[in-house]
């Protein structure tokens, strides 16, 4: 059993929604801008902090850009980084800006240190489900 984001094989899972989460752009309370931004398109020249390649959170944000007609090689600049707690501390510290499952910096943003950046063309939720193998012994249990 698993708890997964993003897409998987349906046919081969027996599934289960855990949580539908709600996924934002975010900065630090203290980021100012250069003027307000409304849309995804606003932010292109702040600097994106972003997961690697293969990260769910990444995929999500890749797809969702997509859609825009836009990529993450959009944004003036852009940092790979391997690790979300890594993210967070650089967007504490004003580094730039990122996308991510609000519950993740629930703490930071009731804290006001970090802040939600409210966009009108981007509102995003996504679930995360168990998963186990279609016709396990375990699914009563599961």
């Amino acid at each position: 059993m698993a708890i997964v984001e993003g897409n998987y094989p349906k046919e081969k899972y027996s599934h289960k929604k855990y949580s539908t989460e709600n996924y934002i752009a975010v900065c630090a309370a203290s980021h100012e801008f250069k003027n307000i931004p409304h849309t995804l398109h606003d932010l292109l020249d702040e600097r994106l902090l972003v997961r690697e390649q293969g990260s769910g959170t990444r995929h999500i944000l890749q797809e969702s850009l997509n859609v825009r007609g836009l990529s993450i090689s959009d944004f003036m600049h852009y940092t790979q980084i391997e690790n979300m707690h890594t993210i967070i501390s650089l967007l504490k510290k004003d580094c730039g800006i990122s996308f991510m499952y609000k519950t993740a910096v629930k703490e930071e943003l009731q804290k006001g240190i970090l802040k939600e950046i409210i966009l009108d063309d981007f509102k995003l939720q996504h679930n995360f489900e168990f998963i186990w193998e279609k016709d396990s012994l375990f699914t009563d249990k599961y």
